[in-house]
């Protein structure tokens, strides 16, 4: 699967371990590059999904559109992507890290 990166950061902190675990702490940096490398060996969609570990799942509300991949079930953080051309597509847009899609209204 082809991945592009919502921000710059993003991008650097996939290509380098030392600046994801600056950014997301020891266990997720390593848990997002991990996510990163799965991520490029899918073909499609279905194959994110058909990885139960990752919890794989379509966001609802302000967020429909998006899906999620778990980083940290226990400490609700979460890899938001996109897919640009639609599920069928090749394409996967990492947005973000985040905790926040778990609190009520966002």
């Amino acid at each position: 699967m082809d991945i592009q990166f919502r921000t710059r950061d993003l991008c650097l902190e996939a290509e380098d371990e030392l600046k994801a675990r600056r950014a997301y702490g020891t266990a997720i940096g390593r848990k997002y590059l991990k996510a990163i490398q799965f991520l490029e060996s899918c073909e499609t969609a279905q194959e994110i999904r058909e990885a139960r570990s990752w919890r794989f799942h379509a966001l609802e509300g302000s967020l429909k559109g998006f899906y999620s991949i778990d980083l940290n079930k226990e400490k609700g953080i979460r890899l938001r992507v996109s897919f640009p051309n639609g599920l069928g597509g090749t394409l996967l847009c990492v947005e973000l890290v985040d905790r926040t899609h778990h609190r009520k209204g966002s």
